[in-house]
């Protein structure tokens, strides 16, 4: 996740955190930790790992402390489990909520079908179309150097996103499927009852706050504010819960005469074709 709006193509998840891991298990200096990320014997050119040092440090995953040493500022052993860590990944990237990455993440998971066809051209100047020229007042002829990403930016992204459970990254092109980040945030919920029927709109209250760069969510509502209020799900999210209704994690149903029905995006391939009005979340969350 970048914790500013340079990310790069080689800043990936696994680098970070494996760099993490290695201050979870000692103190070390920059320099130190620089040649065991990259030893000189193998690659003398430590540019890789200094970018993903900058990234951690900048993010506040690792800090300094008196001693010029380096150590963990995440929760205890967080970078030795991938859930985890992707939790402290996560919450440390909410604190900064101006950053592109919620915008572009919120932009391409509302954007519809028609995305998982873009390659990273195309989902650069089609988010500078439908979201930078439009909310800073910037005109299209000036895309060019106004641009928020470019192309080494958004595969930065997809190594994140992906990371993350938004989806899947192929041959170029991002596939979105949000299912492992709304099952991965309802592993830490206390809020929901588990095993009982909940209204749907109950749901899509907490996937709001829980999960914002999905429909309803303030990054959600950033860019496609138009839509706020509306009771049909993105392709996203819908492609998201029918997921993890297959998968057992949660499931779905239309109750006859209930007054206040959702929509997913209609699909004839799965049993749940459309309509729902409430949802049971089975499993997923820790016991």
């Amino acid at each position: 996740m970048p914790f500013d709006n340079s990310i790069k193509n080689l800043q990936t998840p696994e680098r970070v955190r494996a760099l993490c891991q290695l201050v979870e298990y000692a103190p070390y200096t920059k320099n130190e930790l620089l040649k065991l990320l990259q030893p000189p014997a193998v690659n003398s050119n430590e540019s890789v790992a200094a970018d993903c040092y900058s990234f951690t440090l900048k993010g506040k995953l690792i800090v300094e402390n008196d001693d010029r040493k380096l150590v963990s500022n995440m929760a205890p052993n967080a970078a030795q489990d991938p859930v985890n860590f992707r939790r402290e990944i996560i919450r440390n990237a909410h604190q900064q909520p101006d950053l592109v990455f919620h915008r572009f993440t919120a932009w391409a998971l509302g954007k519809g079908q028609e995305v998982m066809t873009f390659k990273s051209e195309k989902l650069v100047s089609n988010f500078f179309s439908d979201v930078t020229s439009k909310t800073k007042g910037i005109g299209l002829n000036n895309e060019d150097k106004n641009r928020e990403y470019n192309t080494t930016n958004v595969k930065g992204w997809m190594n994140w996103a992906s990371y993350l459970g938004y989806g899947f990254e192929h041959k170029g092109s991002f596939l979105v499927n949000p299912a492992l980040r709304m099952k991965e945030e309802l592993m830490f919920d206390t809020s929901l009852d588990k095993g009982k029927w909940i209204p749907i709109r109950e749901f899509m209250s907490w996937l709001a706050l829980s999960v914002p760069e999905l429909d309803g969510g303030i990054y959600n509502e950033q860019v496609y504010l138009e839509r706020n209020g509306s009771q049909h799900l993105s392709y996203a999210l819908s492609t998201g819960l029918r997921s993890l209704h297959s998968q057992g994690v949660v499931q779905l149903i239309q109750t006859k005469d209930a007054g206040d029905v959702w929509h997913l995006t209609p699909s004839k391939l799965h049993e749940v074709s459309s309509a729902v009005t409430a949802i049971k979340i089975v499993g997923g969350h820790e016991t």
